[in-house]
């Protein structure tokens, strides 16, 4: 006896769901990490990455100075005979005329008085650490001025897949920062005086 069509059970209905917007735990991880600017600019191959995204920027000369003057510091912190004292000056010498000096082929901007504007003095001694205060104010320039459209970008992202200890956690859930609108100078809401309060 053959089976008709009509004694068969219909075929279940089922219904797609729409992908769930929910991160998953690894995915909700990485986006409460973002870039620490003070860990990145401890390590070479990370400052390295930003260099390549100021290139893009065409502002890349802060970071380049920045690089150079650490090398200078480093390779001459023992030059203490006359034949390492005059190469120190004229290393000296290649970056103020490249960075520092009125007409410096990548003159960078600095927001307070520039010592090296018309060259280094012929009277001069040259130091391994004479960059140091220009130096300072180069890194405070840096951090607010590229590092920010840095951290947001895809760059970032990538840098801290390949070197994850220049990460910090963002301080706190979306709970956290709504309690934290909560309070006023770390007091709770509770704690204040005002209607209610005994």
């Amino acid at each position: 006896m053959g089976c008709s069509a009509s004694t068969l059970p219909a075929p279940e209905q089922t219904e797609e769901l729409p992908p769930s917007n929910t991160p998953t735990p690894l995915e909700q991880q990485t986006a409460d990490l973002v870039v620490d600017f003070g860990r990145l600019m401890k390590v070479p191959a990370a400052r390295h990455e930003l260099i390549k995204f100021a290139s893009r920027e065409h502002s890349e000369e802060n970071l380049l100075f920045y690089e150079k003057a650490q090398s200078f510091r480093t390779s001459h912190a023992d030059s203490v005979d006359d034949d390492q004292l005059e190469a120190m000056r004229d290393e000296a010498i290649a970056l103020i005329n490249e960075f520092l000096a009125e007409n410096a082929t990548q003159q960078i901007t600095l927001p307070y008085a520039n010592p090296f504007k018309n060259g280094l003095p012929p009277t001069a001694t040259p130091a391994a650490n004479m960059f140091d205060p220009v130096c300072r104010m180069v890194h405070k320039s840096i951090e607010h001025d590229i590092f920010p459209r840095f951290k947001t970008s895809s760059y970032a992202k990538e840098l801290l897949a390949k070197i994850p200890t220049i990460a910090k956690r963002l301080t706190g859930t979306s709970a956290n920062r709504s309690t934290n609108s909560d309070t006023a100078g770390g007091t709770p809401l509770s704690k204040r005086g005002g209607a209610g309060a005994s």
